[in-house]
């Protein structure tokens, strides 16, 4: 089965159950080499920033690890429109030796720099770090982000 990662609002778990039905999750992971962004262009709000990876030598995102179905994984296909797949490598944080693993994620095919996250898509994030344990790195890292008024 694909090991998919999702970050941002997606590692509130419920979220994902709620879209694909019952899946394993599988842990926490961290992907090095990119930072969570908010610069995905929302076509219902065109000042809001969607949840993105983007490249950055120094940066780290946390996310959530689940083996899903293939038709699971095409399901999330039509929740991420504007997306596309990517497989990256990500660490495993789980693990007592770091493993990295190679797993399926999306990362959105047009950005604009000046975009904001809004405060729902923000709540969600730090919900999802919280219910995760999240490192506090990560955890401080919410308040950031630039938030749409």
């Amino acid at each position: 089965m694909p090991l998919v990662f999702t970050y941002g609002p997606d590692t509130v778990q419920g979220r994902m159950y709620d879209r694909i039905g019952p899946s394993e999750m599988v842990g926490t992971g961290t992907l090095h080499g990119y930072r969570l962004v908010f610069d995905k262009p929302n076509m219902k709000n065109k000042a809001e920033g969607l949840p993105n990876l983007q490249p950055d030598e120094e940066g780290s995102a946390f996310g959530l690890l689940f083996e899903l179905t293939p038709k699971q994984f095409e399901m999330l296909d039509g929740f991420f429109g504007g997306y596309e797949r990517k497989v990256l490598d990500v660490t495993v944080n789980d693990d007592e030796t770091p493993v990295t693993r190679p797993a399926r994620t999306w990362i959105a095919r047009r950005t604009k720099a000046s975009l904001k996250a809004s405060k729902a898509s923000l709540d969600l994030y730090r919900q999802g770090l919280e219910e995760n344990g999240a490192s506090e790195t990560f955890l401080n890292s919410v308040k950031d982000f630039e938030v749409l008024e």
